[in-house]
C-alpha cells in the first residue's frame, strides 16, 4: 500500500533533482512527497470509482505542490501545514474507529505516515535557512 506514494515520490524527486533549477531544489523533498500522497489519493480514488468531496484532497495537494514550487514562502507553507494537519486529525480518528487491519485502517496508517515525512520536509525547511518570501 505505500509502494504507490513512496514510488511516486522517489519518481517526482528524481525529476526534480534532473530538471528544476537549483534554486528550487531546497523544496524537492516536500514537493515529492506532496506528490506521491497526491498519485496516491487518485489512484485510490480511481480504483474505488469514488467521484465526490474526497476529490478535494488531491487537488489541495497539488494546489499546494505548485504554490511552494512558484511562489514558496511562509504563507504557501502554512497553507501545506494546515492541510496536513487537517489531515493528521481525520486519520487518528480514523484509526481509533476502524478495525485494527482492516483496509481503511491501513489507509489511515500510510496517511498518517506520509503526513508525518511531509511535517518533517516542511519543518526541515527552517533549520536549512529559509526566509519569509522562500529559499535562499
Amino acid at each position: 500500500m505505500i509502494l504507490i506514494p513512496l514510488g511516486s515520490a522517489l519518481i517526482i524527486g528524481f525529476f526534480y533533482t534532473k530538471y528544476a533549477p537549483a534554486e528550487k531544489q531546497i523544496w524537492k523533498v516536500a514537493i515529492a512527497v506532496l506528490v506521491g500522497q497526491a498519485v496516491w489519493f487518485i489512484s485510490g480514488l480511481v480504483v474505488l470509482r469514488i467521484f465526490d468531496a474526497n476529490a478535494l484532497d488531491p487537488i489541495a495537494l497539488i494546489v499546494g505542490a505548485n504554490w511552494l514550487y512558484f511562489r514558496p514562502g511562509i504563507t504557501s507553507v502554512a497553507f501545506l501545514g494546515i492541510i496536513q494537519a487537517v489531515s493528521m486529525v481525520v486519520n487518528i480518528s480514523d484509526v481509533i474507529v476502524t478495525e485494527i487491519g482492516s483496509t481503511e485502517n491501513k489507509a489511515s496508517l500510510v496517511h498518517m505516515v506520509s503526513v508525518g515525512a511531509m511535517g518533517y520536509a516542511l519543518f526541515s525547511l527552517k533549520k536549512q535557512g529559509v526566509k519569509r518570501k522562500g529559499a535562499s
